[in-house]
C-alpha cells in the first residue's frame, strides 16, 4: 500500500510527541502528494490539522490512497527507540504498519478509528498569531498545574496574557510584545 523513508526522524517524532499531548489515537491519510492528519483532541475542543508534503520524505511511494489508525503513544515509543542518526522506513502492507531502521524493526497493529473528515469552511479571521510550538506546550502544561479545564487569552499593557483560575490557585503567562503586529491586532479587535 505504501512505503516511505525519512532521512532524519527527529522532526517527524516531535510532531507526534506534540500530537500525543492532545489525543492518544489518530487516523493518518496518505495519497500521492502528502501525509495528512485531521483529528480532534480527546475533549473535542481542539481541531488538529497536519499536512506533510511528499518532499519532506527521502522517498514517498504510495500505491493507492489509504487511511491508517494508530496509537500515538506506541508509535512515539517506537520512533524514540530507533537510532536518531539512521534513516527510518515506514511501510504498510494492508494489515500492519512496519517501522524499521538499519538495525531495528517493529510492527504496529493498526486501529479501526471511526472518524470522518470535517468540512471546514474558509474563514477570514480578525487575528492570526504565530507562536513557537514548544512555548505553547509549556504554557499549556503550566496552565493545567491546578487541573484547570479552561483558560482565557486577553491583552493587557500591550502584551498577550494566557490565564487559568481554579479554587487551588491561578496561573498567568505573559508574552511580552516583541512584534508590533500582535499589539496592533489586539487593538483593532478592542479586546
Amino acid at each position: 500500500m505504501f512505503n516511505i523513508t525519512l532521512e532524519d526522524k527527529t522532526i517527524f517524532q516531535k510532531v507526534f510527541e506534540t500530537l500525543k499531548e492532545f489525543t492518544s489515537i489518530v487516523n493518518i491519510s496518505f495519497d500521492d502528494e502528502k501525509m495528512y492528519i485531521e483529528s480532534m483532541d480527546d475533549s473535542h475542543v481542539c481541531l488538529i490539522l497536519f499536512n506533510c508534503k511528499k518532499s519532506f520524505f527521502k522517498s514517498f511511494n504510495i500505491e493507492k490512497k489509504c487511511v491508517i489508525g494508530i496509537n500515538i503513544n506506541s508509535f512515539v515509543k517506537i520512533l524514540k527507540s530507533l537510532n536518531s542518526k539512521s534513516s527510518c522506513e515506514l511501510s504498510y502492507n494492508g494489515e500492519t504498519l512496519e517501522i524499521s531502521s538499519e538495525d531495528k524493526s517493529f510492527s504496529l497493529v493498526l486501529l479501526n478509528i471511526d472518524s470522518e473528515f470535517l468540512d471546514i469552511p474558509d474563514v477570514e479571521y480578525k487575528m492570526k498569531i504565530t507562536m513557537n510550538t514548544k512555548e505553547v506546550i509549556d504554557c499549556f502544561k503550566d496552565l493545567t498545574i491546578h487541573n484547570s479545564e479552561e483558560f482565557k487569552i486577553f491583552q493587557t499593557n500591550n502584551n498577550m496574557v494566557w490565564e487559568s483560575r481554579t479554587e487551588d490557585g491561578n496561573v498567568k503567562k505573559i508574552w511580552k510584545n516583541k512584534e508590533e503586529n500582535i499589539v496592533d491586532m489586539f487593538n483593532k479587535m478592542n479586546l
